[in-house]
C-alpha cells in the first residue's frame, strides 16, 4: 500500500523525508523551532530529538520550567506531523507563524491549570512574561 509516491518532504518539497529532517532540518520545521526557543528563551542547537530530550534533561532550572519545556518540544514535534499529515491529505500547509503561536497557546493553556501557590514567584509569571505576539 503505497500512500506517498515520493520520499520529498511534504513540508520544504526540498530534501528527502526522514525524522530527523521532517522535525529539525526541514525549513519549515526550522522555522517553528525558532519561534518556540526564541519565546521559552532557549541558547540549545535542536538539530536532533536525542540532542533536545539531552538539553532537556541537563538543564539546571526548576521542575516546573522543564515540565514547560518539554510540553513545547512534545506540542511542536506532534503539530509538526499533523501538518505534514495534513499537506498530504488536504493539501493545506499551515503557515509556520500559525503553527508557533497554537502550540504557544497550548502549553499556556497547560500552565494556567497550574497552582501558582505551588510555584516559585520566578515561575509564577514564566513563560507568560516571554509572550511577544
Amino acid at each position: 500500500m503505497n500512500i506517498v509516491d515520493t520520499t520529498t518532504c511534504l513540508l520544504c518539497g526540498t530534501e528527502d523525508e526522514t525524522r530527523d529532517h521532517v522535525f529539525f532540518q526541514c525549513r519549515y520545521s526550522q522555522l517553528c523551532w525558532k519561534g518556540i526557543k526564541d519565546w521559552l528563551l532557549w541558547q540549545n542547537e535542536s538539530n536532533n530529538l536525542d540532542v533536545v530530550i539531552r538539553w532537556i534533561e541537563r538543564r539546571k532550572t526548576g521542575t516546573f520550567r522543564l515540565e514547560v519545556c518539554s510540553a513545547a518540544n512534545i506540542a511542536l514535534v506532534y503539530h509538526l506531523w499533523r501538518i505534514r499529515n495534513d499537506v498530504l491529505w488536504n493539501h493545506k500547509l499551515l503557515i509556520s507563524d500559525r503553527c508557533i503561536i497554537r502550540i504557544i497557546d497550548e502549553v499556556i493553556n497547560r500552565c494556567n491549570n497550574v497552582d501558582v501557590n505551588k510555584l516559585s514567584i520566578n515561575d509564577r509569571n514564566w513563560p507568560r512574561k516571554t509572550i511577544t505576539r
